[in-house]
């Protein structure tokens, strides 16, 4: 819709006064104006509604997107905590196994090593008998080859 006033200043101009416009023309003058103007108010008041519904769409979707992720990122989050979760209790279990072969190990090798000492024990024991006989021994092998004379058995009496 364009509005031209050319046609009024040309009254204005044509008129007695020189200056004044009739009322007449005037009063549509005006009232052309003012539609131009309500439609003009309008026009923006239609976009200001459209960019507003564009924009709370759009807000709308964001938040909608943001709650998405932010229920993914708990998700994740759980889904981890529960692995970690498994993880120690795994390593928890493979841990509390091995302290127990260390223990049955540690266990055995003190066993072996009791077995061990009594033995030597009995071996060092058994040395010692032979070492209190051999002497015994060689002096009679000595003596019985004459390599030794036998002592004089004292008299009783």
């Amino acid at each position: 819709m364009t509005l031209s006033l050319a046609p009024f200043l040309l009254l204005a101009a044509n008129s007695p006064g020189g200056s004044e416009i009739p009322a007449g023309p005037l009063y549509a003058a005006v009232a052309g104006l003012t539609g131009a103007i309500a439609y003009v108010f309008k026009l923006l008041i239609d976009s200001h509604e459209r960019r507003h519904t564009e924009t709370l769409a759009h807000h709308d979707s964001l938040v909608e997107s943001v709650k998405k992720e932010r229920e993914q990122t708990t998700e994740d989050r759980k889904a981890h905590i529960a692995r970690l979760e498994s993880l120690v209790g795994q390593i928890a279990g493979e841990r509390t196994a091995q302290q127990r072969e260390m223990v049955t190990a540690i266990t055995t090798n003190i066993e072996a090593i009791r077995a061990n000492t009594l033995a030597r024990e009995k071996a060092n024991s058994e040395i010692a008998e032979l070492m209190k006989e051999v002497p015994k021994t060689v002096i009679v092998a000595l003596s019985e080859l004459g390599m030794l004379p036998l002592p004089a058995k004292p008299a009783k009496g």
